[in-house]
């Protein structure tokens, strides 16, 4: 899926090497409703940890594009991707806007919600 992120003000963004940290996702199944998902595990978070966030700074106005593989999330109970048509709801934890460019923690969160939720269809 795609994450498109578009700046109305000057905007920090401090941006970890797993995206998907970052973030609160809700996942839907259409004739389902809501997915109860696992925590993502990540994979030897101690260098995740040890280096520094990406700061992008993005003008007003700027977009920016990130993918990520929303299957790495393991649904509860075993379940399993089944095809069919899901969308996607997302949260990013934005950065605090201070105007410090190294940056090793995000400092106050500000939680900024998708504008409209994704689509995506898993075929047989």
């Amino acid at each position: 899926m795609q994450f498109i992120f578009t700046a109305q003000t000057k905007t920090k963004l401090c941006l970890d090497k797993d995206i998907l940290s970052q973030m609160s996702v809700s996942l839907f199944r259409a004739g389902q409703g809501k997915l109860s998902l696992q925590p993502i595990v990540i994979q030897d978070n101690s260098q995740l940890f040890m280096q520094p966030m990406r700061v992008v700074w993005l003008a007003p106005g700027q977009k920016m594009t990130i993918r990520a593989n929303l299957k790495r999330f393991q649904l509860d109970g075993g379940a399993t991707w089944l095809p069919g048509e899901y969308s996607a709801d997302a949260t990013f934890n934005l950065c605090e806007q201070t105007p410090v460019e190294p940056v090793t923690e995000p400092g106050r969160e500000i939680s900024v919600k998708a504008v409209r939720p994704g689509w995506f269809m898993i075929m047989e």
